[in-house]
């Protein structure tokens, strides 16, 4: 176990390759796992009730039954659900005497089953030997960290676009975004150290209910309203040490 909170818990297994020396880390995250297997439910679901609803096709009027169209249906949807098509045997029964289908047979196969056991698990390849099982896991989410890093300063640092032309302004705005996401890793460090991993969304979700609004008025003074609500007790203002 290389990572245990209240929302998540990663569980590694280490083997090495007698043939190659590589060091293969294979990983399972039960969020990851619950994200996946929701994924592949909604694409059961939706495939089922497609061709639920062409097999309740073959016996009303006006609808179409012809087999070669019938088989033409299936295909777009087989390719719409792709990430759980392979898991079905799926066929058309033709009428012996008429070019129609009079059902549609599908079964859900059992390689399915040992799919969904896997959700969750991904593996990492290295050729370092001697590190731990937690140095070669924490190194591979520090990509995660550096792509979320890059992501929060070309939108909600304000990054990009950049409007000036002149040299000084331009550096002034870089300088600015720069500060502030030194202030972001230093709220995130702070955090990590109470053992609270929560990304810079997170963070702002849960501090949105704190916002000051500054109002002018028509007789030039200016009033201020704080606004805000208490937090929640797990995310209080011990943990985020505020002031």
């Amino acid at each position: 176990m290389v990572r245990k909170t209240e929302h998540n818990s990663v569980a590694v297994y280490r083997e090495i390759n007698a043939e190659t020396g590589e060091t293969r880390l294979y990983c399972h995250s039960e969020l990851k796992a619950k994200k996946e297997q929701a994924i592949r439910n909604r694409f059961h679901i939706r495939l089922e009730e497609g061709l639920d609803k062409l097999n309740a096709g073959l016996d009303k009027k006006g609808t179409t039954k012809n087999y070669a169209k019938i088989l033409e249906r299936i295909g777009p949807l087989r390719e719409k659900n792709s990430r759980v098509a392979q898991d079905y045997s799926m066929k058309s029964l033709p009428m012996p005497t008429k070019n129609n289908a009079i059902r549609i047979e599908w079964k859900r196969e059992f390689q399915s089953d040992q799919k969904d056991q896997h959700c969750g698990v991904y593996c990492l390849r290295t050729n370092i030997p001697d590190w731990s099982e937690e140095q070669l896991w924490t190194t591979y989410t520090m990509l995660t960290e550096i792509e979320a890093t890059f992501r929060s300063l070309k939108t909600d640092l304000g990054l990009r676009p950049v409007y000036h032309h002149k040299e000084n302004r331009v550096t002034g705005h870089l300088f600015i975004t720069l500060l502030a996401y030194h202030l972001v890793h230093t709220l995130r460090y702070q955090l990590k150290q109470q053992g609270i991993q929560l990304s810079w969304d997170s963070i702002r979700n849960i501090m949105s209910t704190q916002q000051r609004i500054t109002i002018p008025c028509r007789q030039m003074i200016i009033k201020r309203f704080i606004y805000g609500q208490r937090p929640k007790p797990k995310h209080g203002r011990n943990n985020y040490m505020l002031p």
